[in-house]
């Protein structure tokens, strides 16, 4: 077997076939390569054996689904809007993913208005924070995975969902989600409508057996027109792909007291966002390119301002460290929350990001965007938004889609070239075309 380069071990998120480790490398990072290395160590009998026990059990839960699935409803006609009294939509995404799912919840509320549209979501991914701020969603539901092990966190978790008033659903929506709690809820509820995402463009559902209505995903397909493909199949008009992300008043006033704290004008304002998800560190610009970059846009005399999560804002501190600027980019992650942070991205100029929630926070709040793309589905994640400069080199490593094992394997093992041959110059003028264009 071909040996794998050293994955990025340092805040510039270089691969490490040439790198050394960083000095200030964080646990965050230690974290993601222990687990790493064990996920490409040589497994022992035992784990065989467990692996081998997994896979037979996942087979036959899949063959009683498909089995228990031919007892349900099968109703191929839309539903009339008076026949529903209950839509529980599955909510567990990322928020980005969440943000392109809004215009499908829209299409919902808007033809099915008498109905109660309930959101599900496992606890910790944060797309409920999205959820609560919607017109369209009259419920959301967090839901404690229960620390019973194996089959018997399923009752628990039913349990859960009845004690919350979900016991027969007129509607069920699963979007693309490779969780066995989906299939196994939308069967448990029999609901006469059960509409979701079949295998296709890449994507293989733990199971598709118990929707009886059906979509099939484009692999050039922009993920808000895969999210309406299951409004069009309930009956429901879909009125164009506009995302949302309401802020409320206070935390517009929240965005003015921090551009006012450090001295940021939203005429020159300029929004940088460095940091990804830990298990997708391969979405990372490179940080020296960032240190770069806040020179060059600093010497055009703009207001910078560094966004992101709390738990960023040490990686984020690294990145900018030594950038040579006077006067240090404010590091706002942390400091505002994620509503603030729409309400300051809403008055600034531009955004300049990685392929993040965040971007597509920036796309519903209408302010314009400079995405740099690595080895992610750019047809699939791309903001949903007019004014959007995509950046993206040239690279073969992801030449399938990101819900395939082997793609994921072969992102890890490249050097990324399609990033870092991206150059700040590059980025830094496309900024400066951003800013010539008309304001809002």
């Amino acid at each position: 077997m071909t040996a794998r380069p050293e994955l990025p071990n340092s805040p510039d998120g270089q691969a490490g076939a040439r790198g050394r480790p960083h000095p200030d490398a964080s646990a965050l990072r230690l974290d993601h390569e222990t687990m790493v290395q064990r996920h490409h160590a040589p497994p022992s009998a035992w784990a065989s054996r467990l692996s081998i026990v997994r896979e037979w059990r996942k087979r036959a839960l899949r063959t009683a689904l498909r089995c228990w699935s031919l007892s349900l409803p099968h109703r191929r006609r839309p539903p009339r809007p008076d026949e529903v009294r209950q839509i529980v939509v599955f909510g567990d995404m990322g928020i980005g993913n969440f943000i392109m799912f809004t215009p499908m919840l829209r299409a919902l509320r808007n033809h099915f208005g008498r109905a109660e549209i309930v959101a599900l979501f496992l606890k910790g991914r944060g797309a409920d924070a999205v959820a609560r701020r919607l017109d369209s969603i009259d419920r959301c539901i967090v839901l404690s995975l229960p620390k019973e092990p194996g089959a018997t966190r399923f009752p628990a978790l039913a349990r859960q969902l009845r004690d919350n008033g979900i016991h027969r659903p007129d509607i069920v929506i699963g979007r693309f989600n490779g969780s066995a709690y989906l299939p196994l809820l939308t069967a448990l509820w029999r609901a006469p409508w059960r509409v979701g995402h079949v295998a296709g463009a890449g994507y293989r559902p733990f199971s598709d057996a118990p929707f009886n209505l059906r979509a099939t995903m484009r692999l050039d397909q922009h993920e808000v027109d895969r999210n309406l493909d299951l409004a069009r199949l309930l009956g429901a008009p879909v009125d164009g792909l506009r995302v949302e992300f309401p802020f409320t008043s206070d935390e517009a006033g929240a965005a003015e007291t921090v551009m006012r704290r450090h001295d940021l004008d939203p005429t020159r304002l300029v929004c940088l966002q460095m940091a990804s998800s830990q298990l997708q560190y391969w979405k990372r610009w490179p940080a020296a390119h960032w240190r770069t970059l806040i020179g060059l846009l600093a010497a055009r005399g703009l207001d910078l301002a560094l966004i992101g999560a709390p738990d960023e804002r040490t990686l984020v501190e690294q990145i900018a460290r030594n950038c040579g600027t006077p006067t240090p980019p404010a590091n706002l992650c942390g400091e505002i929350d994620l509503g603030a942070t729409a309400a300051l991205l809403h008055r600034a100029r531009a955004i300049v990001c990685n392929d993040s929630g965040l971007m597509h926070v920036a796309a519903a709040v209408g302010t314009p965007v400079v995405g740099l793309f690595g080895p992610t589905e750019f047809d699939r994640t791309r903001p949903a938004c007019e004014r959007f400069t995509p950046l993206r080199g040239a690279c073969a490593c992801n030449r399938g889609t990101l819900f395939d094992r082997v793609t994921l394997e072969r992102i890890e093992a490249c050097e990324r070239p399609c990033l870092s041959g991206t150059q700040p110059a590059v980025v830094a003028d496309a900024v400066d075309a951003m800013l010539r264009e008309p304001t809002r």
